[in-house]
């Protein structure tokens, strides 16, 4: 603890994710999801909170957070060879990753 993410970040993480696209609108307006999805949100910020706890975070809120503090720092750092990385794997999905990561290192 205490270390920076970049300060680990050369370190597997542990960390899994998984990515599910649901397309909102085949589950009636998107405006009346958007509505309960934000009434959820209260509910839950409303809720009293645990002993010597300061917050309760929806899903992605710590992240969406650290995401406007790094871009206000211009960006998030990298390992250098994320960006090879990152590159290989869009070749292999047969994508071109040069529009979002500029030139191949």
């Amino acid at each position: 603890m205490g270390k920076t993410a970049a300060a680990r970040a050369d370190k597997p993480s542990g960390c899994g994710h998984m990515f599910i696209a649901i397309d909102v609108a085949t589950l009636g307006y998107p405006e009346d999801f958007q509505a309960k999805v934000t009434e959820l949100i209260e509910d839950v910020k409303a809720t009293p909170l645990a002993k010597d706890a300061s917050e309760i975070f929806y899903p992605g809120e710590i992240e969406d957070r650290h995401d406007v503090l790094h871009r206000a720092q211009g960006g998030l750092v990298l390992l250098e060879q994320t960006p090879t990385d990152l590159h290989k794997l869009a070749e292999q999905c047969g994508l071109d990753a040069v529009p979002v990561l500029g030139d191949r290192p």
